[in-house]
């Protein structure tokens, strides 16, 4: 599947919505092609659909601390709405990329954690949408991470080779290694220290 000629982005403006948190980075078009745009996504930007209101959804009820909680979250799905307008909009309906918790995904292929940055793909099309997810879900896809930890490493470099299981509830997803989870490799490298 080709998934389109770059569109040079110093022809196109993407303004970002003015946020509520002051000073916080706002996300950026890299590069936006046919079927898939790539977007830096800042830290503190959660990545799922926001929460419908209770008027427009029977099935979804939310109270007040969670409509004031989602007022003061930086939710990138309504910037990549409001500033990538070649999106087909039936992709950020909730039923199309659900999650197993939480609200969905919308046109993101995948993503990351609400406080890491990092480049993301967000498909325009359906097919592009579903085409880059199973590249994600065979592991066609490798992803570096650079992290600041706490502590020293026990060895500079190594691997890591486990089944990862995750718990989601509404409000929290937490991982741990145990067999009855997903099959995970990871190759680490001691940067620095300080």
């Amino acid at each position: 599947m080709v998934l389109g000629r770059a569109q040079s982005c110093a022809t196109r403006e993407y303004v970002a919505r003015p946020c509520g948190s002051a000073g916080r980075a706002q996300p950026e078009v890299i590069l936006d092609l046919d079927q898939i745009a790539v977007i830096y996504k800042p830290p503190y930007w959660k990545c799922e659909l926001p929460i419908q209101d209770a008027s427009k959804s029977a099935s979804v009820l939310v109270d007040d601390a969670e409509r004031r909680y989602q007022k003061d979250t930086l939710i990138l799905l309504c910037w990549i709405r409001d500033n990538i307008q070649s999106i087909d909009s039936r992709l950020f309906k909730e039923e199309f990329n659900p999650a197993q918790s939480g609200t969905g995904f919308g046109p993101l292929a995948h993503r990351i954690d609400a406080e890491t940055s990092g480049p993301l793909l967000v498909a325009k099309t359906r097919a592009a949408q579903r085409h880059v997810k199973a590249q994600f879900h065979k592991t066609n896809v490798s992803k570096r991470y650079i992290c600041l930890v706490h502590g020293r490493l026990a060895k500079p470099h190594g691997e890591i080779e486990a089944s990862i299981r995750t718990f989601r509830t509404d409000y929290l997803t937490r991982s741990e290694v145990s067999n009855a989870g997903d099959w995970a490799y990871t190759e680490y490298q001691e940067v620095a220290f300080f």
